[in-house]
């Protein structure tokens, strides 16, 4: 308690908090510095608040204790259930620090905003309910003033509850978190915690506890009061301070120097080292960039060549003049009519031996079998004298339209390569390249594998290059 009190102090000399007089804060509003947790309910920070709620995988009621100890102070503190008939409590001088049950171990104030309940918001539990209405939506201020055997709770502004509780103990203050399935979405929210230890009977309890008897024997001289042993660390705490303390007050109380000659050094140093770290970059962008055209043209170039090295052996194999179709025709016409004269070999053969004693019967089962061979073999030689196409036709209108498909893949390429772009390198050189790649798959390729396989391996081996796979 001595160093909670020595460090609060000393925050409070210094003007960390704006908080009355004599208080000190015991929540930094940050995380839960000076607290510990018992049970398995939830605690966190929100918004500079405390939150406490049920785990939803382990629920159950759990308690926030502090680490430090009171017995005569007086507490202030914002709450705020959400939803509002949700409940929480507050316990004071809770003798066992969590290790029992605080709700019995201590005096405990009541946060419970529903009309049925016997205790309602500040009402001190087992002792003395308190006034009804006095919660409203939201936050809601609580301020709980413990000396001696008395306990009084102020909600508001308003007094609400007040009883004697036979514990002047010194113990922890408690933050609880209820538990239960019926408050399972119950979010207990509080803030602005601070304490004020009382050394002397405070006013509102003047009526209740009596004065000390100040009568002093007539033979004897008058004695100062001893003083406890809080009072005498106080006077310590107090005179350290001001030996600590001096020097800074001095300090603080020097003129200030003028701003030009604090601030003048200090920004002629940055300013030195901010030209230090731009002057590479001021160099850069003064240096003239390399002429874009020559540039340009030198990649479209480079690629132009590259490209025209990738197409000539197909424009080569596309200039070869095309088999006569005369000749082709013709192999074909003699293949079949191989194939045809082999199967009809064995019929003529049969046909040049010398018939049998001509019957009449037999002659007619030979002219009925040679018209039907006769009607079998019609379409076939009707086709084959049929005189073929015009090659030269078919062969110019393939080329055409295989020149129109190429013309139009390559000219948006063309006009790409054209458009002025900022780093050429960069930029136009991978745009080329993926361009190059998709025709070469998409064009290329299905001629290769028309060509015969033969003439279609040298071509790829030609046109196959480290930086370029079909």
């Amino acid at each position: 308690m001595h160093r909670l009190l020595a460090c609060c102090s000393l925050c409070a000399l210094l003007g960390c908090a704006a908080l009355p007089a004599g208080f000190q804060p015991i929540f930094n509003e940050e995380d839960l510095s000076g607290f510990r947790v018992v049970g398995p309910a939830l605690w966190t920070v929100e918004n500079g608040a405390i939150a406490g709620r049920q785990d939803p995988n382990n629920p159950g009621a759990g308690f926030l204790v502090t680490n430090y100890t009171w017995r005569d102070f007086e507490l202030l503190l914002e709450f705020k259930v959400v939803p509002q008939y949700g409940r929480s409590v507050v316990v004071v001088r809770d003798v066992k620090a969590g290790a029992g049950d605080p709700l019995k171990d201590g005096c405990a104030v009541q946060i419970l905003d529903r009309e049925d309940a016997p205790f309602r918001t500040g009402s001190i539990l087992g002792l003395t309910p308190s006034l009804a209405g006095a919660q409203r939506s939201g936050w809601n201020a609580m301020r709980i003033l413990a000396f001696g055997e008395w306990l009084r709770v102020d909600l508001n502004g308003a007094k609400v509850a007040e009883a004697k509780v036979g514990n002047d103990r010194e113990g922890t203050i408690d933050l609880y978190c209820t538990g239960g399935r019926a408050e399972l979405q119950t979010r207990a929210y509080f803030r602005g915690l601070a304490v004020r230890p009382l050394y002397d009977t405070p006013a509102e309890f003047a009526d209740k506890i009596p004065a000390p008897d100040m009568e002093e024997p007539e033979d004897e001289e008058p004695k100062e009061p001893e003083k406890t042993p809080e009072q005498l660390f106080m006077e310590e705490l107090s005179a350290l301070m001001d030996s600590k303390l001096a020097p800074i007050a001095a300090k603080l109380n020097e003129p200030a120097p003028a701003p030009e000659t604090v601030f003048g050094p200090i920004i002629d140093k940055k300013l030195a080292e901010f030209e230090q770290k731009i002057a590479p970059a001021l160099a850069k962008a003064g240096e003239l960039p390399p002429p874009p055209d020559a540039a340009l043209d030198a990649i479209i170039t480079k690629k132009l060549a590259e490209f025209e090295q990738k197409i000539a052996p197909v424009l080569a194999k596309a200039a070869e003049p095309p088999p006569s179709p005369d000749a082709a025709l013709d192999a074909i016409v003699t293949k079949r009519l191989a194939e045809f004269e082999q199967k009809i070999a064995p019929a003529l053969a049969k046909a040049a031996e010398p018939p049998p004693p001509p019957d009449a019967a037999l002659d007619t089962i030979v002219a009925k079998r040679l018209a039907e061979f006769e009607q079998k073999i019609a379409p076939a030689l009707a086709k084959a004298a049929e005189p073929p196409p015009p090659p030269d036709a078919a062969l110019d209108a393939i080329v055409a339209k295989r020149l129109a498909e190429l013309e139009q893949k390559i000219l948006p390429v063309l006009a790409k390569l054209a458009e002025p772009r900022p780093a050429p390198e960069t930029v136009i050189e991978p745009l080329i390249d993926k361009k190059l790649d998709a025709f070469f798959t998409q064009k290329i390729a299905p001629l290769l594998a028309k060509l015969p396989a033969e003439v279609a391996a040298q071509v790829y081996e030609k046109m196959t290059t480290p930086r370029r796979k079909l």
